[in-house]
């Protein structure tokens, strides 16, 4: 399986201030360091950086001196007590911070029936409220055969306060009804595309709340088959990342992307990048849900990634443009 495109050069960036990305990767044992509040508990540099689901709100200007936020979920070694929202800031989408005053984990662990968790959060900034909006997923584990999925948000009017948990919806039975949400604020109208039974569903609202129909999207015209899709609106454009998988036992995923004029009806899905296979890699399992920074000169993007001794963190590519992205890729 071919080697995917890694964040290059990193320590020199870090540590030399190199702020441009590098257009080839010299291995993939690299990962985005995204401070988080936890420790796995081991001797790896990576030890308190192991994050994923990265979603990342973009701004002309700075925005309270950032021009780039990101939210994502810590997940060492797939401790899903530790999934839980936090928030980083950056002016090059490289050297990422937690904004002063700000404190994460931002929501913390659920203690509610048998077994609960975070996970999926989404960060969009409401141009009508002028605040970030994180949502996030909670599931709840009420009995052997029963569990719920809520969708929580939290906002803030500078990066750093954030109000307390409100509960905007929920759904209950198959804990694959809210995964990986993706929201929009927009002409006074909640947007959201989520992933349910294996197929990305869109729909509106304008409460947040109550919301209407959930009906599939189509990718050429077919419906499209998703593992923790993202969906953004940047120039006019919605663009979508989304991991093409079908079902639990296809676990490696394949990142593709595609565009759209009116979020429902998107252009044939074209391929990015792939876990490798390479059992020394950090991409070697699994790829995970994505998020990007669209710029006038190229893109940055940022994908979780799944070693096979379970480290969760966050790899970054950077291109020209997706089509130069996936043309370095292959």
């Amino acid at each position: 399986m071919k080697k995917s495109f890694f964040l290059i050069l990193l320590t020199l960036s870090l540590t030399f201030g190199i702020g441009a990305l590098p257009k080839q990767a010299a291995s993939s044992s690299q990962f985005l360091p995204i401070p988080t509040p936890y420790d796995d508990g081991t001797n790896w540099n990576g030890k308190a950086h192991q994050a994923t689901h990265p979603s990342i709100a973009q701004f002309d200007e700075k925005w309270h001196g950032y021009k780039y936020w990101m939210a994502f979920t810590p997940y060492p070694y797939e401790n899903d007590q530790t999934e839980n929202p936090c928030i980083v800031a950056s002016n090059d989408g490289i050297n990422w911070q937690v904004p002063a005053g700000a404190s994460n984990p931002l929501v913390p662990t659920p203690k509610k029936g048998l077994h609960s968790y975070n996970s999926d959060g989404h960060l969009f900034y409401n141009p009508s409220t002028s605040r970030l909006e994180l949502w996030y997923r909670e599931f709840v584990k009420i009995s052997k055969d029963a569990s719920q999925e809520t969708l929580y948000r939290i906002t803030s009017s500078d990066g750093k306060d954030w109000t307390d948990p409100e509960a905007m919806t929920v759904s209950s039975g198959d804990k694959l009804q809210l995964i990986s949400p993706s929201i929009i604020f927009e002409d006074g109208i909640y947007k959201m595309w989520v992933m349910r039974d294996w197929y990305v569903l869109y729909s509106e609202s304008t409460d947040g709340k109550n919301w209407g129909p959930f009906n599939k999207i189509t990718a050429n015209g077919e419906a499209v088959h998703s593992w923790h899709p993202d969906v953004m609106k940047v120039d006019g454009v919605y663009y979508m990342l989304n991991l093409n998988r079908k079902n639990r036992a296809d676990i490696g995923g394949e990142l593709r992307y595609s565009t759209s004029t009116d979020g429902i009806h998107f252009t044939a899905e074209k391929h990015l990048l792939s876990n490798t296979g390479n059992k020394a890699d950090l991409d070697g399992s699994r790829i995970y849900r994505s998020s990007m920074i669209i710029k006038p000169d190229g893109v940055q993007l940022y994908y979780g990634q799944t070693s096979f001794d379970d480290k969760w963190t966050i790899g970054i590519a950077a291109g020209r443009s997706l089509e130069a992205l996936a043309e370095q890729l292959k």
